[in-house]
């Protein structure tokens, strides 16, 4: 079913004991009258199952189905169930009512290898039945009609659209002479086979014309391709980048440190970009008259691909953009069921919306400007099914009756949305946003000088522990030993309330700590902070050390060891030479 995954977003119909595999990874629409609920799991964004044991039951459904407002308009039938031809005929004429003009149908187990095999009545263990017959039956009732039977192993396909439905009387006297074949040799000469190829090919045109109808194509919007009210924050420009104090590559293998860049660095541009009468859908994605825009300015036609090949996964659920014919589209479907938000809409959602790095950088900004222009939004709307993300926006200062609480799942249509977008991802800590974490830093702590530990380690261990080896580093409790008689406070900030880690971070003046997300609260360390970034690999190094540099902090690099039997392709396990860095440590202290 090769077909299904190139047109991954057309309504089937599935008529049939035994559920395909193939359709196991379809997103479109699917209803499936069949035996048994599938073992495997479907990730069909709507996926129904009815229980059938006759061609009386089919009949009686498909009539619930053509009444139903959503029901119908199937554009590829599967039929492998029952294989008498009064059966078949019956289930086919019933298929026809709810399937669309231009349906694709496909009927298995039309190429018998053996005479025994393809009678009204098995005489074999095996047996197919008088779906073979179908070829010489169906007659055309469309312009489009065709009907092809290819030998597909192990019992041959037929694709067939554009034919009528199949009156008793009209094919009695074929089914008389057809039934009355009695050997291998009259049953092959009665096969009009052609090559796989040919066949799949005429029914791929006809789902392509399906899929053209019942889809959006998708590319990157920019501000001259669509209207776009632009209000810039800064333009792209250039910025020495600082070096690190020290870095130090402690693997046995060797790092690539020519990705820690320093020197003169181009800076993203930033603007409030806001768009009217416009999608939302999936994590920050936007859709305008067939343009996609997100938080990056420089989003691409591979971005739109790589979502709609997850097939399902995590991001692809949540947008809904399949691939047809390596295509990117959106199904209209998708949009029709749009919800109207009559609102002006501030938009906030990250990208990585469970990412508590990302919620710093791209949610904190997004509500700043919220907050600081209410004259132009009239609601703040962002995805926040953790109890932290909530924690944060409150604390910040949001009044949760002015919140619109994104449902990733859902696609809205907004009168007006706008969002802080920047040209591309670089984690460079702009004026603006360092001004706005300033200010959150004295909202939660007052005036006062921070008190609390002034050197602090960043912690992952319980996280690790939690996430069975997931980025850890296998001897983090060594490392908290070494730290500790350098007067170093072990800070989880997992296991801490908001307000509590941006007080750890503005008290310390030396903060040593894993790379990751966690380390993004650097934002609220004073500007004489020294940092240590311990990371695994080199991957995230040039974007962490861009936070430390674009906010003038000191900092310090040191690299660990990939476990390369972890079968992770990325964030590996990982250990470190302590004894080595702690040496590194000491040094940066003095």
């Amino acid at each position: 079913m090769v077909l299904a995954r190139r047109h991954g977003n057309l309504p089937v119909l599935v008529i049939a004991d035994a559920f395909p595999e193939a359709l196991e990874d379809h997103l479109g629409r699917i209803l499936y009258l069949g035996s048994a609920f599938p073992e495997r799991p479907v990730r069909s964004r709507d996926f129904r199952f009815v229980t059938i044991s006759s061609t009386l039951d089919v009949e009686r459904y498909v009539q619930l189905e053509s009444r139903r407002e959503d029901g119908g308009g199937f554009a590829l039938v599967f039929i492998d169930h029952h294989h008498r031809l009064d059966n078949l005929a019956r289930q086919i004429n019933a298929a026809l009512t709810i399937a669309g003009p231009e349906a694709l149908f496909l009927f298995d187990d039309s190429v018998p290898p053996r005479v025994g095999m393809a009678g009204p009545e098995p005489t074999e263990d095996w047996w197919v039945g008088e779906v073979w017959m179908l070829s010489h039956i169906l007659r055309p009732a469309a312009d489009h009609y065709f009907c092809m039977t290819a030998d597909l192993q192990p019992t041959g396909l037929t694709a067939a659209s554009g034919f009528a439905a199949l009156d008793h009387d009209e094919i009695a006297p074929t089914y008389a002479v057809l039934v009355e074949v009695n050997s291998d040799e009259q049953l092959r000469e009665l096969l009009p086979l052609v090559e796989v190829g040919q066949m799949f090919a005429k029914a791929d045109v006809q789902l392509g014309g399906l899929s053209a109808a019942a889809t959006i194509q998708l590319d990157p919007g920019n501000e001259t391709t669509t209207p776009i009210s632009r209000r810039p924050i800064c333009d792209s420009m250039p910025w020495i980048k600082h070096p690190p104090e020290f870095y130090t590559d402690l693997s046995t293998t060797g790092h690539n440190m020519s990705l820690l860049r320093h020197g003169v660095i181009q800076a993203a541009a930033k603007a409030i970009d806001t768009f009217t009468d416009t999608y939302q859908l999936g994590f920050n994605g936007l859709i305008k008259d067939g343009w996609y825009f997100n938080h990056w300015m420089n989003c691409s036609v591979a971005t739109l691909r790589n979502i709609g090949a997850s097939y399902g996964e995590y991001a692809n659920r949540a947008t809904g953009i399949v691939l047809s014919n390596d295509v990117p589209v959106i199904p209209r479907e998708r949009l029709a069921t749009a919800r109207p938000l009559d609102e002006a809409v501030m938009f906030g959602t990250p990208d990585e919306p469970d990412n508590w790095g990302m919620w710093l950088l791209i949610g904190l900004p997004s509500l700043f400007e919220f907050l600081e222009n209410r004259r132009n939004y009239t609601k703040f709307m962002i995805s926040m099914p953790q109890s932290w993300q909530g924690k944060m926006l409150e604390a910040a200062g949001l009044d949760f009756d002015d919140l619109i609480r994104q449902d990733r799942n859902e696609v809205y249509l907004c009168r007006q949305i706008s969002m802080v977008r920047k040209s591309y991802r670089d984690m460079f800590i702009t004026e603006d946003e360092r001004l706005g974490f300033e200010k959150l830093r004295h909202r939660l702590l007052g005036g006062e000088p921070a008190g609390g530990a002034k050197r602090i380690f960043i912690a992952r261990i319980t996280r690790s522990r939690r996430s069975g080896n997931y980025r850890a580093l296998l001897n983090e409790d060594e490392l908290i030993a070494a730290l500790e008689p350098l007067g170093f406070t072990v800070v989880e900030p997992d296991l801490l309330p908001f307000r509590d880690q941006v007080a750890a971070f503005a008290g310390a003046d030396i903060v040593v700590g894993l790379g990751g997300a966690g380390m993004f609260n650097v934002i609220f360390c004073k500007p004489t902070a020294k940092i240590v970034t311990i990371e695994s690999t080199t991957g995230f190094i040039d974007a962490h050390t861009n936070i430390f540099a674009s906010l003038g902090l000191t900092y310090g690099v040191i690299l660990g060891e990939e476990d390369a039997t972890d079968p992770r392709p990325d964030q590996r396990r990982w250990t470190l030479n302590v004894p080595a860095a702690i040496t590194e440590i000491r040094q940066f202290l003095d």
